[in-house]
């Protein structure tokens, strides 16, 4: 996630959110967070426009931030 943030953090806001933590309880609910780690894609206006459960390879990660970003 480093590597990404380092190469896109320009165009695109990344948030990390500890699930254990229970401040971050009103996003788990909002956004139905039932597994680690889950990848939420938000358009500007916040509405989810891609989601992703599971570990995934960078590549795959990084293939699905360059086609939400065209």
């Amino acid at each position: 996630m480093s590597r990404l943030q380092q190469k896109y953090g320009a165009k695109i806001d990344f948030k990390l959110l500890d699930v254990d933590d229970p401040s971050t309880s009103p996003y788990k609910e909002k956004y139905s967070l039932q597994y680690v780690p889950t990848f939420i894609f938000l358009s500007q206006s916040g509405q989810v426009i891609d989601r992703a459960v599971g570990a995934l390879p960078e590549e795959e990660l990084e293939q699905k931030i360059q086609n939400l970003l065209k």
